[in-house]
């Protein structure tokens, strides 16, 4: 009966953690910090590509204005290019942007 006792005897305060657990814990930690060093790195990168990608987007927006101005045509207004005849062609306001149609607003 002393045995039944023991094994449903409650810990206190002061009865000392398992070095295993402390171990456990231990290796716990130092993967949530692996990851987390992982995750700051994953977004630095992130915005190096954002910047990149900010970059290619301002440089295609000079282009299809400089196209645009050559051509008489206003800055503001929606233009798509056609990859074939390589004529630009002016979109109606109602009419839904193409995948190469400029977007003023971008």
């Amino acid at each position: 009966m002393t045995d039944e006792n023991e094994s449903q005897k409650r810990l206190t305060l002061e009865d000392p953690v398992d070095p295993e657990v402390l171990t456990h814990l231990e290796v716990l930690h130092n993967h949530w910090m692996d990851l987390a060093e992982r995750n700051a790195r994953l977004d630095q990168e992130k915005i190096q590509i954002l910047a990149a990608l900010k970059r290619l987007d301002d440089e295609k927006q000079k282009v299809f204005e400089a196209v645009q101005v050559e051509r008489g045509i206003s800055p503001t207004k929606m233009v798509s290019i056609d990859p074939k005849t390589r004529c630009v062609k002016i979109l109606n306001p109602d009419q839904p942007p193409q995948a190469d149609a400029k977007d003023p607003s971008e």
